[in-house]
């Protein structure tokens, strides 16, 4: 027979590691969203319907819209290209700031933006924008006076693009995935992106559309926002082995339109309450250290 302290022990003990289990925190990864009414907000990768209250952007022209949206790696700042192929800096509570134009962009054209970590290192044109129609190009947002490059042509319907291992260290090596819309399929560059070989990785599983946010936490994490069948956004795994999509959850974005652009925020951290983001987002704004991005110059 078991001795009664005995058992009172082992009940608190199984009670105790179930209490300090059950208060481990969620992870997940801090994550910035743009919507096509040109509202900003922040959400974590695990719990998508959780976001803070939107940020209207202001500073835009009449009928002009963001269509992509990425954290500059080396300073933190946020960036977007409009519909009119104008290059904005996002600075606190939302206001844009005109650095440039991409030319040859229509109001028309699905854009793909990210920003290449190595090339940005380097001070080259690192903000990486392809358009729907195969444009492919480079906007250097830290030059004396910022330009684009025109580079070699790609394929068509490469409308979401995001780099690999988005870190600034130079000894990492670096691949650019593609959401192709036409054909439902991720897609991967291994360099030279100014002039890149794409081969195809898989098939998502399934019609995604041809608008949505696509970005890439460090190697591995890669995140979607995707378009079901009733054309709303729902946000995604995507795996980069495979191409495959897996379904996180919807959005709540009441009148806020759909998601159109994603970056990463910042490190890995403990899921916030809901209430939190709000503040998340002004934080971020304030001191524009948003997201993170790719690797790998262009040559």
């Amino acid at each position: 027979m078991i001795p009664h302290f005995k058992t009172k022990s082992a009940s608190l003990a199984v009670a105790l590691a179930a209490t300090l289990f059950s208060a481990v925190p969620a992870y997940a990864i801090p994550i910035l969203g743009l919507t096509n009414t040109n509202s900003i907000f922040t959400f974590d990768s695990a719990t998508p319907a959780a976001q803070s209250a939107f940020v209207n952007v202001s500073g835009l022209g009449v009928g002009e819209n963001l269509v992509g949206i990425d954290r500059r790696p080396t300073t933190g700042v946020l960036y977007a290209v409009s519909n009119q192929g104008r290059v904005f800096s996002i600075a606190a509570g939302g206001a844009a700031t005109l650095i440039g134009t991409v030319p040859g962009i229509s109001g028309t054209t699905v854009i793909g933006i990210d920003f290449n970590p190595e090339a940005d290192r380097l001070n080259l044109a690192s903000l990486r924008v392809i358009t729907s129609s195969g444009q492919n190009g480079a906007f250097n947002v830290g030059a004396a006076v910022p330009s684009y490059t025109a580079q070699t042509a790609v394929q068509a319907n490469l409308t979401s693009i995001a780099y690999s291992n988005n870190d600034v260290d130079a000894g990492t090596a670096t691949s650019l995935y593609f959401i192709d819309s036409s054909s439902n399929e991720l897609k991967v560059a291994t360099g030279n992106f100014a002039n890149p070989t794409i081969t195809t990785v898989g098939g998502l599983g399934f019609n995604a559309g041809n608008i949505g946010g696509f970005d890439i936490f460090g190697g591995f994490d890669a995140f979607s926002a995707l378009q079901t069948g009733n054309g709303a956004s729902s946000f995604y795994s995507i795996n980069l082995g495979t191409g495959s999509a897996s379904l996180i959850g919807s959005f709540n974005l009441g009148g806020n339109g759909n998601v159109i652009g994603l970056t990463a925020t910042g490190l890995a951290a403990a899921v916030p309450e809901p209430a939190t983001f709000t503040l998340m987002l002004a934080g971020l704004l304030g001191v524009c250290t948003f997201g993170r991005k790719r690797r790998s110059a262009s040559r």
